[in-house]
């Protein structure tokens, strides 16, 4: 039989892994907030250009109406 020191050893010895997440994660506008704004320096600088890079690239796009 299993005894009680025996479960508890096993309790200690298991490690808490986090959750694999698969596919698309959607967070709130607010967290995202929170995340980037612990972010260091460097990295808040490479999402502003990611933002203008990505800016640039809408207004440069042509689109077209779809044909019936």
């Amino acid at each position: 039989m299993n005894s009680p020191q025996k479960n508890i050893d096993e309790a200690i010895n298991q490690m808490a892994e986090p959750k694999a997440v698969y596919g698309f994660q959607t967070i709130s506008e607010d967290d995202k907030l929170k995340l980037d704004m612990q972010r260091s320096d460097t990295e808040k600088f490479q999402l502003f250009t990611k933002m203008l890079r990505r800016n640039a690239t809408l207004n440069r796009a042509i689109v077209i109406q779809a044909q019936k």
